[in-house]
């Protein structure tokens, strides 16, 4: 299926414009000229581009977030930019398929930024909540302020559901398919939190250096042996034997957790290689990569886990599309140091493509490219980190 898209989108060139934002039928549309940096991208032979040659953006960006076919990005001065899909007005823009080259959303400076499967969220300077894409077509305005009565702390996005911490402690609530069976808001855990994160169909949040997990576990990607609830109604569940967590990153059936020593805990599936491990089977209870020390962060995708260590990026896991940008991979691989210049600000794992904000605060996508998610101005997939056009 992922060959039959990519042949379909063909190679095309900034913002397509479409009558109709529908799934199916010809894409024939006319293509709009978009005043952008020309794209800059690996050398010929497929061999990585040396970020010396490029020099730092005007404006340098903090945070990158890579949903399903767009991606989003916010500078330092708060404006957030997206690319890529906008069929679900995932770009906030009328009358256009998608764009390979950014724009920009209106809405409030960002503190914090969220990207799923067809939306985005921020959380504003004074604790709003504001979203678009999937839920701005279901109201016919976009963003949208979803806040509450309670300043925000954290947000993420799964699949199909919007997770957030909110004051006075932290207390995590999700609506969609991780919220109540009629997909409305729920508190899931009413406890103290120091971080939380989504993945595709469970989350996670740090609770005084424990893991608690709740939503789907049909690999065991909750940290205890597999269950299969729908709705997932279930209580949060504490992961086992990881007492010092410092951040978790929750994927489609996968979950990591760096701890206080440096070191990184997996569990779930590792079927192609997500947990970091030799053995391919599933990892109950949770366990540590051997040899990978050094993580300050981690992130996951649907199949692919990436860590910022000691200011480098590291990704292992599924390279089939080029995800983990050290190359095309059709085998599992093992942790391995992805070509950026340190120290690496930030990092999103999506479906098939992965962003990295560098050292120099320039944003680089590599991976499958069949909505220009990757943002350098072109549809072709990159092995490589290639810079973002901004």
């Amino acid at each position: 299926m992922l060959a039959l898209l990519q042949a379909a989108c063909g190679a095309r060139t900034g913002l397509e414009v479409s009558e109709g934002l529908t799934d199916a039928g010809p894409r024939d549309a006319s293509v709009r000229a978009v005043d952008a940096e020309a794209p800059r991208d690996a050398a010929p032979d497929g061999a990585p581009l040396d970020a010396d040659v490029l020099p730092p953006p005007e404006r340098a960006f903090v945070e990158i977030r890579a949903g399903l076919g767009h991606t989003c990005a916010r500078d330092e001065d708060g404006r957030v930019r997206c690319w890529g899909d906008n069929r679900h007005r995932q770009l906030d823009r009328d009358g256009i398929r998608e764009s390979t080259v950014p724009v920009t959303i209106d809405v409030p400076p960002a503190v914090r930024l969220a990207a799923g499967q067809d939306q985005s969220c921020l959380i504003d300077e004074a604790g709003n909540l504001w979203c678009w894409g999937t839920i701005a077509r279901e109201t016919d305005s976009a963003p949208v302020d979803l806040s509450g009565t309670a300043r925000v702390l954290d947000v993420d996005i799964g699949s199909g559901s919007v997770c957030t911490s909110s004051e006075p402690f932290g207390a995590v609530t999700c609506n969609g398919p991780l919220g109540r069976a009629d997909g409305l808001r729920r508190t899931r855990i009413d406890h103290r939190t120091q971080a939380m994160a989504a993945g595709s169909t469970h989350a996670c949040a740090l609770v005084d250096g424990e893991v608690w997990c709740f939503g789907h576990n049909p690999e065991g990607e909750l940290g205890v042996p597999p269950f299969d609830l729908y709705p997932w109604e279930g209580d949060p569940v504490v992961v086992p034997s990881v007492h010092d967590a410092t951040s978790v990153a929750p994927g489609f059936d996968h979950t990591c957790a760096s701890l206080s020593d440096g070191r990184v805990a997996c569990w779930g599936s590792n079927t192609r290689g997500q947990l970091g491990l030799d053995d391919f089977g599933m990892a109950i209870p949770p366990t540590r990569i051997p040899e990978l020390d050094g993580v300050e962060r981690l992130e996951a995708g649907w199949s692919t886990t990436c860590a910022i260590r000691r200011g480098e990026l590291w990704c292992w896991g599924d390279g089939a599309s080029g995800q983990l940008g050290t190359g095309l991979h059709y085998e599992p691989r093992p942790p391995e140091r992805v070509n950026l210049r340190p120290p690496v600000r930030s990092v999103s794992v999506g479906v098939h493509h992965a962003c990295a904000v560098d050292g120099d605060g320039r944003p680089w996508c590599w991976g499958w490219n069949g909505r220009g998610q990757l943002g350098d101005g072109t549809f072709e997939d990159r092995y490589y980190p290639a810079p973002v056009a901004l």
